[in-house]
């Protein structure tokens, strides 16, 4: 797969392993063992089911190991954010994904209502700089979906 995804200028390739990336150490929060190989191929050869088995695991410790009830890390972070942290990773990448590829990127609408408001809740006071984790919030269009709005808070460019 070629092209430039997301404004760090990742490929869509580098783009998909990081979103299957994301889903695997949310999965290994949740069992205590959180991964250390960020920098690790994770989609190997079959990038559809990657993707896949990556999101079932995530699935799984969502809801089957009792995440949203407990904290975790050293500021007792609520299992429930970390799971809208990796709702909005994805709705968020899964937007540069669909810009990279010319896919529509009005995703989940009802979903991406949700998020955008736990994004606010999460990230609202975050430090914003161009290059950062995040860029300063840009303006929407009139009428823009919640999934470009929400990439509007985020520091990408919906227009």
């Amino acid at each position: 797969m070629g092209g430039r995804a997301g404004r760090a200028g990742w490929s869509v390739r580098e783009l998909l392993d990081h979103m299957v990336w994301e889903n695997l150490m949310a999965a290994s929060i949740a069992e205590g063992a959180p991964r250390g190989d960020l920098a690790a191929d994770h989609l190997g050869d079959d990038h559809r089911a990657a993707f896949e088995d990556s999101a079932l695991a995530a699935l799984a410790a969502f809801t089957d190991s009792g995440m949203l009830h407990r904290t975790f890390g050293p500021y007792e972070a609520p299992g429930a954010m970390l799971v809208q942290q990796v709702v909005v990773e994805l709705l968020a990448h899964g937007w540069d994904l669909a810009r990279a590829t010319g896919a529509p990127t009005g995703l989940a609408p009802q979903v991406a209502e949700e998020t955008l408001a736990a994004a606010r809740r999460i990230y609202g006071a975050a430090p914003r700089t161009e290059g950062g984790s995040f860029a300063p919030e840009r303006p929407a269009p009139p009428g823009a979906s919640a999934t470009d709005r929400l990439a509007a808070f985020l520091g990408r460019d919906p227009a």
